[in-house]
């Protein structure tokens, strides 16, 4: 899986979330996940809708009410989610770090900056991202000691290299074999 393909789940901030607790063996409907999520029934629907347009969720056909559908995990979608699960068991408690981990573009970024690497840099490879919103992410994510900036004042002019932080690094641990793949 290459970064590209991780950018579509990022679209949604509760796409992730939701692999998470079907990892886990949570309910597979709507509204019980958004009550373990303390989010919207709608914010819940939006992200299962997305996750089975990519071919990670599927309908159980056969079970529960037409108005209120099953879930299930493809076969795709628990190898993900084993994954995704890792991730969420560390963010979980800390309910700050939910809203900026989960935020559209801060896992891509957190990915991207495992080397250093410069904001035109991941501009570049974020595309359609605009400057505003990576500048939002780089700031929620050095705020949270998830990213280090460095200045290199040998260069005219001054750059502004980032790095993910060894936080930063145990937390996107379980991603990072799957997107080196």
């Amino acid at each position: 899986m290459a970064i590209k393909e991780i950018l579509p789940l990022c679209k949604r901030r509760w796409a992730l979330p939701v692999l998470g607790l079907l990892a886990q063996g949570h309910a597979e409907r709507v509204y019980p996940l958004s009550q373990s999520l303390s989010c919207s029934r709608l914010a819940v629907k939006q992200a299962m809708d997305l996750l089975q347009s990519l071919n990670l969720l599927v309908i159980n056909s056969g079970h529960g009410h037409p108005l209120r559908p099953e879930y299930l995990l493809t076969t795709s979608g628990k190898t993900l989610a084993a994954k995704i699960l890792l991730l969420w068991q560390n963010t979980q408690h800390d309910d700050d770090l939910i809203r900026v981990v989960y935020a559209r573009w801060s896992l891509p970024v957190l990915l991207l900056s495992q080397q250093q690497v410069r904001f035109a840099q991941i501009r570049a490879t974020l595309k359609p991202i605009t400057d505003r919103a990576l500048s939002q992410s780089l700031s929620g994510l050095t705020k949270r000691k998830l990213l280090l900036r460095k200045v290199d004042i040998t260069q005219h002019p001054p750059a502004s290299l980032y790095q993910t932080s060894l936080l930063g690094q145990q937390l996107i641990s379980p991603l990072t074999p799957q997107i080196l793949q």
